[in-house]
């Protein structure tokens, strides 16, 4: 039981590592998309600075596109400070100092989070429950108060000792003495006259040891409905994406057509304005979709 705690540990830990992976990713990819909106509002910004030195529009138009591109720049700063903390917290894992990680270098620009097969996590056999280092440890505690029952019944029984004993004992007070005891020769040992404590031990173990299997099978109830949760949360997830993924494409159009429409004098600038917070947070949500699903 207490290897399998190890063991759980040792789970815990790989996948705090991989949360913080896929965390410090998505973090970095999210910048990437900040710098991204940042270039095309700056664009809108210069192209409504021109307007209106041209004395083509208001400078409404020119204060309302200064202040988006502005806030998407505010925002870069912070991003860039969770993903030194997420770095750093990713450090400590796995034993370092603070500081840049080598494995978190990506030569490839067009780097992408791994996707999960929906179809694996639809059919997970029931018996890789065992596997679980909780529900391991779990069945090892009942195993081993079991054998406490009969430890507790063998005191029914004499002892035998054919060859003798040897015998230490030591006391933690100041100036008392160790002593050891040597006997020679077989002797019996038998509680006979227990008055009832070894049977009432025996009932002692075993409510400990019914208790024990009420824990395992709440543990191995509680597993179940994890990965149960983990698989469904995956398979919907995946279902989302699909339609984020096409709202994400729309909203690249219709920002397209808004900026199109305003340079040609068919639209104001608010469309154009509209038309980037859409883009934006559904380039956002799309890529937290995506995260989620991992």
């Amino acid at each position: 039981a207490s290897i399998a705690n190890q063991q759980d540990m040792q789970v815990l830990i790989s996948a705090q590592v991989a949360e913080a992976y896929y965390a410090y990713r998505t973090t970095e990819t999210r910048i990437a998309i900040a710098h991204k909106n940042a270039e095309i509002q700056k664009r809108s910004y210069e192209i409504t600075e021109t307007l209106f030195k041209n004395g083509e529009q208001s400078e409404l138009d020119l204060q309302q596109a200064r202040t988006q591109y502005l806030a998407t720049l505010s925002s870069i700063p912070e991003l860039e400070l969770s993903l030194a903390h997420i770095r750093n917290a990713l450090a400590v894992l796995l034993g370092r100092a603070p500081g840049e990680l080598e494995e978190l270098f990506v030569a490839n620009a067009n780097y992408k989070l791994p996707d999960v097969a929906v179809d694996d996590a639809r059919h997970i056999p029931a018996n890789l429950l065992n596997r679980r280092p909780d529900v391991r440890a779990a069945a090892w505690q009942v195993a081993s108060q079991s054998a406490q029952i009969g430890i507790a019944e063998a005191d029914y029984y004499p002892a035998i000792s054919l060859l003798g004993s040897l015998g230490w004992s030591g006391s933690s007070l100041s100036g008392a003495s160790d002593t050891g005891s040597l006997l020679l020769g077989s002797a019996v040992q038998w509680n006979i006259f227990d008055y009832g404590r070894i049977e009432n031990n025996i009932r002692v173990q075993d409510a400990r040891l019914q208790q024990l299997i009420e824990t395992y099978q709440n543990t191995v109830l509680l597993a179940a409905r994890e990965v149960d949760d983990a698989a469904y949360s995956i398979k919907k997830t995946a279902e989302q994406q699909v339609f984020v993924d096409e709202a994400v494409k729309a909203s690249e159009r219709a920002l397209e057509i808004a900026n199109t429409r305003y340079r040609e004098g068919y639209a104001g600038f608010q469309r154009v304005l509209d038309a980037q917070r859409a883009m934006f947070a559904q380039a956002e949500r799309q890529l937290l979709t995506q995260s989620s699903s991992i």
